[in-house]
């Protein structure tokens, strides 16, 4: 019978015709769609996402680059008042290069090393808040089980046990910091250590990271070209900066905020002596602790934004700052010692209008409000 002659069937091949025309047409569809999503990512500005670095957080404070838990608690506190989200390192990719939403105050929190205190002394608190985290880890410390466990400055460190019931729980992502925690800018061959890592982890858990941090912020043009032979796809540096994610964002050198560790202790003073449009000034003492890079910013009632900064580039113990203060100030007013960025709260006090002394002539100092902070557990 005549191919389109009544009761005529398909034969095969025009079966195939059909189905092969049907595929690439769906493919021409899907690479229109792929195209478009890339010239839409492409157009998109970059979002400004703060990456946090801790090293350690516990329950003391044993060095400048351990955060006492009391600290971490208030810190995840605030940045959830204030409207961040964390998300995941795929995430940002996804928006630089699909143009995959956001949310408005998107936010990334890092831990290097895998101490198994985080277990503990952080979890809680990220579960608390809905918060999810990343713990790159250097393997060679990593142990099987807890007989078997590791310690890394004196710390003991997860075990893939727990590692494996921590990527089930989510609370936790990990990504490689190479497999012996070296130094990359010394090493002969930064690859080696910088793949091992990844599949150390892959062997060990099936889980299978594209993220990464250099140890030490050892990060260098020629180690990155290393990381992206690796097949990383999202790397971290120190950098002391707020990351701008966008189209163009290097995701092999994002730069991190570090929170600096330490016990500190603070003597915060507002006074009043008046001028043309001056009310007085407020002081802060950094009466104890590790020197540290700070920003200390003054809010009245009325402000949304701090009515003034000032950036510390080295808040030494004993140093102290004084930051003017203008006429029309509302009361109560809050001091805060931030990082840099002003992103992460180290301290603040609020000072109360009722503490004025009433009457006091011009000059005298009728305010004077000491408040200081000693860091200690929760209980």
């Amino acid at each position: 019978m005549a191919e389109g002659a009544p009761g005529h069937r398909p034969g095969r091949r025009a079966k195939r015709r059909r189905r092969i025309g049907a595929v690439a047409a769906f493919a021409a569809l899907a690479a229109a769609a792929i195209v478009g999503l890339r010239l839409r990512a492409a157009m998109l500005p970059p979002v400004d996402v703060p990456i946090l670095l801790y090293e350690r957080v516990g329950a003391i404070a044993v060095d400048a680059n351990s955060v006492p838990q009391t600290v971490f608690y208030r810190q995840i506190l605030d940045l959830s008042a204030k409207g961040y989200r964390t998300v995941s390192p795929a995430r940002l990719r996804a928006y630089a290069e699909w143009g995959v939403p956001l949310p408005a105050k998107p936010l990334v929190i890092s831990f290097d090393n895998a101490y198994r205190n985080l277990l503990v002394d952080v979890a809680p608190i990220l579960r608390e808040q809905q918060f999810t985290a990343v713990v790159n880890l250097a393997t060679t410390f990593i142990a099987e089980t807890p007989e078997e466990r590791r310690t890394l400055n004196g710390e003991p460190m997860m075990t893939w046990t727990e590692i494996r019931a921590a990527i089930q729980e989510g609370v936790f992502e990990f990504g490689g910091h190479t497999r012996n925690r070296v130094d990359l800018r010394t090493h002969e061959k930064p690859f080696n250590e910088i793949r091992a890592s990844r599949s150390d982890l892959k062997r060990a858990t099936g889980y299978r990271t594209r993220v990464f941090s250099y140890p030490f912020g050892s990060y260098t043009p020629e180690i990155a070209a290393a990381a992206r032979e690796a097949r990383v796809r999202f790397a971290m540096i120190n950098g002391g900066a707020i990351a701008a994610i966008g189209p163009k964002t290097d995701f092999l050198a994002l730069p991190r905020i570090k929170a600096a560790g330490g016990n500190h202790l603070f003597t915060t003073q507002v006074f009043e002596r008046r001028g043309e449009g001056v009310f007085g000034y407020a002081k802060v003492v950094h009466d104890k602790g590790p020197t540290f890079a700070a920003s200390v910013h003054v809010l009245d009632a009325d402000a949304y934004e701090p009515l003034a900064v000032q950036d510390v580039a080295e808040l030494k113990a004993d140093a102290a700052v004084e930051i003017p203060l203008p006429s029309d100030l509302a009361f109560p007013v809050t001091i805060e010692i931030r990082d840099p960025t002003g992103v992460l709260l180290y301290y603040a006090a609020t000072i109360e209008r009722g503490g004025v002394a009433k009457g006091a002539p011009a000059g005298q100092l009728p305010l004077s409000l000491e408040g200081g902070v000693e860091i200690e557990p929760i209980e």
